[in-house]
């Protein structure tokens, strides 16, 4: 198993990285969608995945030999590894740091828009309130 220069294995087999992994932003489209794929396919099967399967589901027209060949370089970069010679590749503990905070970005805008939205609807509700719990109190207090 090829883990690349600056890596190492840790007691499970996984590599552990020692030098700083390249950021996603640093990889082409191409390699970016291969590797997005791979941790897609590694957090629904669990398993590793070929480059014959990678082949047939990317947008893109890729013979599995180039999939392969993107493949080494990721495993180079640290962020994929192959569990043993015949198997595909899956991700590493900084692959999938870097597919969580890479491909989440635009999650950000998301949240950012829902607070926005929100927080109209906190100032009704506790304007509101006020209303619904004089009117709660004053319906049971007799005097």
């Amino acid at each position: 198993m090829a883990t690349g220069q600056g890596a190492a294995l840790s007691g499970a087999g996984t590599p552990l990285l020692l030098a700083r992994a390249q950021p996603l932003d640093a990889l082409d489209d191409r390699t970016r969608t291969i590797f997005k794929l791979i941790v897609e396919s590694y957090l629904s099967t669990g398993e590793p995945v070929g480059s014959r399967n990678l082949a047939r589901g990317l947008p893109m027209v890729l013979s599995p030999a180039s999939v392969r060949n993107v493949m080494s370089d990721l495993e180079e970069h640290g962020l994929v590894y192959s569990p043993h010679v015949s198997a595909g590749r899956l991700p590493t503990q900084i692959g999938l740091r870097f597919f969580v905070g890479g491909f989440s970005q635009q999650w950000g805008y998301f949240a950012a828009g829902s607070i926005i939205v929100s927080i109209p609807v906190v100032f009704l509700f506790l304007y509101l309130q006020k209303y619904l719990v004089g009117g709660l109190t004053a319906g049971s207090v007799k005097g």
